[in-house]
């Protein structure tokens, strides 16, 4: 093992900075202690606690612009399946309701009269709209604007026409990006 040896002397080091033996050594030159040996670990690195779901599905939810919104929302995918045990035993599957914010990780849900906490990965906004409904859009440039449908496509994939709520020209949009709001 090699001593700590201090760099030669640097033209324009700082002021008061030439007598610190261990400014500018190179971190292959510094070693630990004598014999700390400590071989690498052979398991994968890993959280000590599991992250929260993604909620890409649901990035509305987290925006500041629908805080105070009504989004007509149904419970999905709760079922338990394999090695995911579910959520409720799967009792609000296929139900709908109205999201009202969220509360820590957890959305806020109006079912009928009961009020639930869901985790945000079994809430889906209903997207199916028909002419002259409230929406909002969910993403993009434009994410927040409330209108009323003017128009709308068939097709899964299809546009809509809004006009936006606060007046001016329609706006043509995709209609995966609307949000049916109450």
């Amino acid at each position: 093992m090699k001593p700590l040896v201090p760099p030669p002397s640097v033209e324009g080091a700082e002021a008061g900075m030439e007598d610190d033996p261990f400014v500018n050594i190179p971190p292959n030159n510094i070693s630990l202690l004598p014999g700390a040996n400590i071989p690498l670990s052979a398991l994968p690195l890993t959280a000590l606690t599991p992250l929260p779901p993604s909620t890409t599905n649901n990035c509305w939810m987290n925006n500041q612009l629908f805080i105070g919104k009504k989004v007509q929302v149904q419970i999905m995918d709760m079922k338990a399946i394999l090695h995911d045990p579910g959520w409720k035993n799967g009792d609000y599957e296929g139900k709908r309701g109205v999201w009202v914010g969220t509360e820590g990780s957890f959305a806020l849900v109006h079912v009928g009269h009961v009020k639930l906490q869901v985790p945000p990965k079994y809430i889906f906004p209903i997207r199916h709209s028909t002419k002259g409904e409230k929406v909002m859009i969910s993403d993009g440039v434009l994410m927040g604007m409330a209108g009323k449908i003017f128009s709308i496509g068939q097709a899964q994939d299809a546009e809509c026409m809004i006009f936006p709520a606060g007046g001016g020209r329609p706006i043509t949009i995709s209609k995966s990006l609307i949000v049916v709001i109450a």
